[in-house]
């Protein structure tokens, strides 16, 4: 392979890693519409304390009858767990919507990037309520090296810190801003 093809090729994967890091920081700027159910959940969380959001990767629910019986954890009484589908063919406004299930409080939503549209949850929880909303997220506990690479190279991965920078790019005032918290 000559010289010439190498530095073209290495051009070429430059500018696709660029423009993929450009559009997973980008602030989310499409809107974000409530459901019914999502608006009470988020207003009767707020009429005693802020928001505070536990982002979860979307599980199925067990929905015959019976199938979702147990009462939920004492520690997870107070938070609403967010969960996020992603579909990169997604464009547009995002829609929330609200759901209990086995005592849980749940806000679902689709986005073109987790990050994003947990931001864009955040931001619109905000705007809606005036109240600062935070966002827990575990963290992984083995391959951070591979998690890292995938993330630099593929823009996948590593949620919490690109919410977070989206977060600090849509909203300069930190007292504003939405709270990240990063947890085993």
């Amino acid at each position: 392979m000559s010289v010439v093809a190498v530095t073209i090729l290495l051009v070429a994967l430059s500018a696709t890693v660029l423009a993929t890091r450009a559009r997973t920081f980008k602030p989310p700027g499409e809107g974000i519409r409530f459901d019914e159910a999502a608006v009470t959940i988020i207003a009767r969380a707020t009429a005693h304390r802020p928001v505070r959001l536990i982002a979860i990767k979307p599980t199925g629910r067990d929905l015959s009858p019976g199938g979702h019986a147990e009462a939920p954890q004492a520690h997870y009484a107070e938070a609403i767990f967010l969960e996020v589908t992603v579909a990169r063919a997604h464009r547009g406004v995002y829609h929330v919507h609200g759901e209990h299930y086995s005592g849980y409080r749940i806000l679902t939503v689709t986005g073109s990037s987790a990050g994003r549209a947990v931001a864009a949850v955040l931001l619109g929880i905000r705007d809606v309520t005036g109240h600062v909303p935070s966002v827990d997220f575990s963290w992984p506990t083995r391959g951070h090296a591979r998690h890292l690479l995938r993330f630099l190279l593929l823009g996948v991965g590593q949620v919490a810190p690109a919410t977070r920078e989206i977060l600090r790019r849509a909203e300069a005032d930190s007292a504003r801003r939405p709270k990240v918290h990063v947890g085993p």
